[in-house]
Order: structure tokens, then sequence, then C-alpha cells
């Protein structure tokens, strides 16, 4: 039933949904996935209406990689012990096939979204002694052997274990943890991998995309687990981010050392959210079109990073409204209308320059040539080889990407005294009264 309604997509879309112009276009040159969260009404198989032809005209002809945001969770899943429902998953995977994307399963296991059954093992978050040690393996066990074993050779990644750090990098006092004890991830990736041995398993979080407390302790794990011969393939970083707080240098330094480790890292949820006060403003989304463009320039600059999905490509899809209580939002690279913003077109250059085709790029650079900082004592100068322009901010990092200092208004050689910067390593991001970002790295001595 279910081939007819993509047959049916197919008569109305027409055979050339996929454009010879199109972020899926030019990912595919590269080897590259390019993907978004699906959401509820994608299940639904409406193609009536001319919003769901948009919309899924967009899907499949800007992506070759989809994920399912909620249907393949725990709760949707097992709502009750042993009684699995995979009908929604297979909607997504009978779809990507019919259609020649490639998918990601998501999640496992997650201290979120567990159907009642499970949380009845805690009373005010705390485990109340209902299900033993052995009892919550063999129920964990089940879970992931009989969801991977149903998609085996459909799934290309698995989001093994989700959300399992605390922003401090100790692991998450969930349920999981609780009952079983730090090894859950273990076995978790064990079971995984027993089902499906061809399928690439992840650890998954938020907020710990630069260097900083909680990736520190998700490296020092993952360096626990390859050295245990645990089958882990990669580490997916969400990417929940904010425009214009962004530390990229501290984002391509964690990729690099994971992918040091033999790693791959994929950019798993990627929305980039602006401050309601700048809804709509031109300086607001050119500022996030160059922000999106920078991330996708890591994520090519770097041969094991397979994968870049957003979680939802429209505004009008977006969950951040509803989380951030109005006070953030327009995340994402197409407006509520379906229409794409400045965010797309520099996703699309960006992947155009990366095949070769000569674009006018307006991003932000991890090494500049044309602004060199010196420190001497206690200030700084910013020099120019073209000139001197004068910048409207400034803003010091520590490499862990906390700010440290944030300037206004400095010209290019005069003086900029931060007598208060102890020693070490930071990042100085200088912004230019065109709104252009300048990257770079120094040395307090």
């Amino acid at each position: 039933m279910k081939r007819i309604a993509y047959v049916l997509l197919l008569s109305i879309l027409g055979p050339g949904v996929v454009a010879q112009d199109s972020l899926r276009y030019w990912a595919d040159k590269l080897d590259k996935y390019i993907g978004s969260s699906v959401e509820d009404y994608f299940f639904l198989n409406d193609f009536w209406t001319m919003t769901s032809r948009t919309y899924h005209k967009i899907m499949i002809g800007q992506f070759n990689m989809i994920v399912a945001g909620n249907e393949m969770k725990f709760d949707a899943t097992e709502p009750q012990r042993n009684l699995f429902s995979f009908t929604k998953g297979d909607i997504m995977m009978e779809y990507a096939g019919t259609w020649g994307m490639a998918t990601r399963g998501h999640c496992l296991l997650w201290h979120n979204q567990l159907p009642g059954w499970i949380t009845a093992g805690l009373t005010d978050g705390v485990d109340n002694g209902l299900y033993s040690r052995d009892t919550l393996l063999a129920i964990l066990e089940n879970h992931i052997t009989t969801l991977v074993t149903h998609w085996k050779g459909k799934v290309r990644e698995w989001d093994v274990v989700n959300e399992v750090f605390d922003g401090d990098g100790t692991l998450r006092e969930s349920i999981w943890q609780q009952v079983i004890g730090d090894d859950y991830i273990d076995s978790a990736f064990v079971w995984a991998h027993r089902a499906d041995p061809d399928a690439l398993l992840f650890l998954l979080d938020y907020g710990a995309e630069g260097l900083n407390s909680k990736s520190h302790g998700i490296y020092a794990k993952v360096q626990e687990l390859l050295g245990k011969g645990i089958p882990i393939h990669g580490v997916g970083m969400q990417c929940h981010l904010t425009t214009n707080d962004i530390n990229f240098y501290s984002i391509e330094s964690n990729v690099k050392r994971l992918t040091d480790l033999g790693l791959l890292v994929c950019f798993t949820e990627v929305d980039i959210k602006i401050p309601a006060d700048e809804f709509s403003t031109d300086v607001a989304l050119q500022r996030q079109a160059r922000e999106y463009g920078q991330l996708l320039s890591i994520f090519l600059n770097c041969e094991q990073c397979p994968s870049f999905v957003m979680w939802a490509f429209s505004d009008n899809d977006s969950w951040i409204p509803d989380h951030t209580a109005g006070t953030y939002g327009q995340a994402c690279i197409y407006n509520l209308k379906y229409q794409p913003k400045p965010a797309y077109y520099a996703l699309l250059d960006t992947l155009r320059a990366h095949n070769g085709v000569n674009v006018g790029l307006n991003t932000a650079a991890s090494n500049p040539f044309s602004i060199v900082p010196t420190l001497v004592d206690d200030h700084f100068i910013v020099t120019s080889e073209t000139g001197s322009p004068e910048f409207t901010t400034a803003v010091i990092t520590d490499m862990a990407g906390r700010q440290i200092v944030k300037l206004k208004e400095i010209t290019a050689g005069e003086p900029v005294y931060v007598s208060a910067l102890g020693k070490g390593t930071y990042v100085l991001t200088v912004t230019d009264r065109n709104d252009n970002h300048y990257l770079m790295k120094f040395l307090k001595k």
C-alpha cells in the first residue's frame, strides 16, 4: 500500500525531483550525507495538500539521509514490555529505499521518552528497587537486539546511547546508570553490533561540540571503550547552536582529537537559533548563513565526518520556539513557508565550492591571513594586511569555548588592553562593520 503511495508521489513531483544543483546533488558527488529529521505528519503519507507536496519535494530533492525525530525511540517502539511497534519506522525505511536515501536510527537508549513501565523503576528520579541489574540488562538487551535486527541492513548509522553525560563530564544518573552501573554503555554497543555488524554505531550528545567539560568526559569515555575493544564507530555532535555564540575553532579542535582516535564524527541535529529580538533581520539571517556555511566547511574538510543532519529543515517544524518559550527561533534553513533562507544558499555555495565550483563565499575562517593578532604584556594589536578596517566587537574565549572578555569599537593598529588575561592559549573573534567574522588563535605568555 505504501509503495502505491510513493508511486503516486513520484507522479505528482515528477522524475526530476533531485535537481542537478541541490544540496543532495553536490553532497552525493563528495560521498557525503546531508539530511534532515522527519516530522510526525511525514508518516501520514498525505501527498495531496500543496504544503505536503512542497515538504516532500524539498525532502527528496535536497537530502540523501533522513532520521525519525521521535518515532524510533523507546516509548514509540516498545510501549509495553515485549510489545513492539515498528510501523512508523518501517514507513521511513520504505520511503528512504524508494528515494535512494540513507537512514540514521535514533535512538536505542536514552533517559527521556521512556515508557511508563520502565520509568516505574524510579521514584523522584531515584532507583526504587523495582528492577534488578540482571532484569534491566535483559530488558535493554532485548530492546536493542529486537530493533537492530528488525531494521538490519536498512539503518546506516545508529545512535546507540544518547545524552548519557551531564555538563560536568560525568555520567548522567539515569535509570540505566543507577540500576545497571556504568557498563550499560559497553553492553549497549556490544548488543547493537551483534545484531547488525555492518551498522555504524555512535555515542551522541549535545553541548559537547567544542572543547569543554562535557566533551572532555566523552573523549575519556570513548578512549576507554576503544581500549576495551567495544565496537563504537563514532561520536555524534548534535549541534543545537546559537547564532553569534559559536566557537568554530573549538569545534574543529574537538573533531580533530576524536578523529585522531580513529572515530567518525557526525553532525546529527544541526540548527542555529536566532534571538527573538533579531527575528527576520537581514543582519541576523546573514550571520546565521555564514555560521551554517562555516559549520558545513568543518564537516566537509574532515574525511572522517560522513553525515551532516539537520533537526528539521523548516522553521515551521522546528522544536526551538516551544523549547525556549519563544525566546529563540528561526533556526532552520527554510522559513515558515518552506522557502529557502540565506542559510540554505550558504550551505549550497559551500558544497559547490568543495566540488570545485567558483563561488563567492563570505564565511569566517579558522586561520585567516588578513588579520594577525599580537599579544604583548597587557595588550594586543590587531593588524591587517589589507588596510585598517574597524571592528565593532572582539570576543576572546578560552580553548574550552568560554567567553573571557568582550570588547567594542576596536580599530586595527591600536592597542587593546586586556591586563586581566592570564597566561594560556585563547581564540580571538573579531567582527567588522560589514558583519564579517575573523577567528584566530593566540598565546598569552
